[in-house]
């Protein structure tokens, strides 16, 4: 905690540092200075921090003043970067409001995002294996493979 928590104090707005700390904070049963930290770390778009921050703010907890509607905001940005837990807490949020209508077709949204991508060919499968640095390892060692193979024949 110590560590994270000097650096932070030459860089307050690393956001990976603020969501660590937060995290930290809730560790040790600190729950108004995690809420900080993920608020603070949410402002920069952080979708685990605001999942968080929302949570805390729907929830109330940590003595943070329930506010319904920005933690379902919160949640809703971080859902929308693709968070599964944020996802999973707006159904959750608005199930809790009694709009269930509203929140069987945010999961029905969720879930088609979710989807499984079409079906590739063997081909394009190997293509994607193949990047730039992978291609040049792969050819070295053919090449290694070939001089041996050279070299052993000249040895028989």
């Amino acid at each position: 905690f110590e560590l994270v928590d000097g650096f932070l104090q030459h860089d307050p707005d690393h956001v990976g540092l603020l969501v660590q700390r937060g995290w930290l904070y809730k560790e040790r049963g600190d729950l108004p200075n995690a809420y900080k930290d993920f608020a603070h770390a949410a402002e920069f778009g952080n979708a685990w921090a605001q999942t968080m921050a929302g949570k805390y703010l729907f929830n109330g907890w940590g003595g943070v003043a329930v506010d319904r509607d920005k933690g379902l905001s919160l949640l809703r940005l971080a859902a929308d970067q693709g968070e599964p837990n944020a996802r999973l807490s707006v159904v959750q949020a608005l199930q809790a409001m009694g709009r269930n209508d509203e929140a069987a077709r945010e999961q029905a949204r969720y879930a088609a995002s979710a989807a499984p991508p079409a079906p590739r060919s063997a081909l394009e499968s190997l293509l994607d294996l193949l990047t730039p640095p992978r291609a040049a390892a792969l050819l070295v060692i053919l090449i290694a493979l070939l001089l041996g193979l050279r070299w052993w024949r000249k040895r028989r």
